[in-house]
């Protein structure tokens, strides 16, 4: 991964994976992709490259034993995990991109409820549960050898201490992608819509894990510009940002009204100028979003000349 200047991630990988065919999983979204469908995962990555991605993110989101055994695959956590990350490091050999970085996606999700986008009441784990799960699969990211970890929609402040113990136990550098949501005031709140948990309480947690860098992710692209105001004013370190676009309902992504790469990319000119130095996207964001963020990249290397 190259240092300085604007660096771009890839864009969904999930949701890519859906938009070229492969069907979801309805007890583990596409945690199983990686076995069921490596060479549709293969190109897709090979895709992210292509655009300009200089770091692609491993197909892992919902491979924590959390999910994989609500889907009966409990006994391959171990083998879906690394082959994932198999599948991201083929993709950069034959692109011969060795500068790009591979993240191990790491999240807190849980089994959901079919048709909606809520965790199942019947099936939440216990915090020792879900640390189990988190701690054994960073020890796979770290012996796969990722670049970095990518912790992803992290807003429960309960879960994501326990995600932040597993990552940063790994020894590997730790990317906190935090979701938000508004309330009807315009006020910055966690994405829980069970709280209302201030945007800044996330913030602060990862401040106090010293993560190597804050982002925000899986937020509508809207609220992008003033999270980084939040986050900026009590951070000073590296800020990203992957908004997503469309909505969930498990196990299938709704591309409706998906924001156009022009526009994508206008959103992101204003998202460097407010202090993000890493930009990409989250669910339902494809090839063609990074690819247009190109030029954005030229204009802010040449500003930094």
């Amino acid at each position: 991964m190259r240092h300085g200047g604007l660096v771009l991630l890839d864009g969904g990988i999930g949701t890519e994976l859906e938009s070229r065919g492969v069907p979801m999983n309805p007890q583990a979204w596409c945690g199983l992709a990686a076995q069921e469908h490596a060479a549709i995962l293969d190109e897709i990555h090979s895709d992210y490259i292509r655009a300009g991605a200089e770091i692609i993110t491993a197909n892992t989101y919902a491979s924590s034993r959390l999910m994989l055994s609500n889907a009966g695959m409990g006994n391959r956590v171990i083998d879906i995990n690394s082959e994932a990350i198999k599948i991201a490091s083929m993709a950069r050999e034959k692109m011969n991109r060795d500068d790009v970085a591979i993240a191990g996606s790491l999240s807190h999700m849980v089994p959901m409820l079919h048709g909606q986008d809520e965790a199942d009441p019947a099936k939440k784990p216990s915090n020792a549960l879900i640390s189990e799960a988190l701690h054994e699969q960073a020890e796979i990211f770290a012996k796969e050898a990722c670049d970095l970890i990518l912790l992803e929609m992290m807003y429960s402040p309960e879960s994501m201490t326990i995600a932040l113990d597993a990552a940063v136990g790994s020894g590997l550098p730790v990317w906190a992608g935090l979701s938000a949501r508004s309330d009807s005031s315009g006020n910055l709140l966690s994405y829980d819509k069970s709280s209302e948990i201030e945007f800044q309480t996330i913030v602060k947690i990862c401040i106090n894990y010293g993560v190597d860098a804050i982002g925000i992710m899986h937020t509508r692209p809207d609220l992008i510009s003033s999270c980084i105001q939040e986050i900026r004013g009590i951070w000073s370190g590296l800020i990203y940002c992957y908004p997503d676009s469309g909505y969930f309902k498990m196990p299938n992504w709704r591309f409706e009204e998906i924001i156009s790469p022009t526009e994508f990319c206008e959103l992101a000119s204003h998202w460097v100028d407010a202090g993000a130095s890493a930009i990409g996207g989250c669910c339902g964001l494809s090839p063609k979003h990074i690819r247009n963020l190109a030029a954005l990249k030229d204009t802010h290397h040449q500003s930094n000349s």
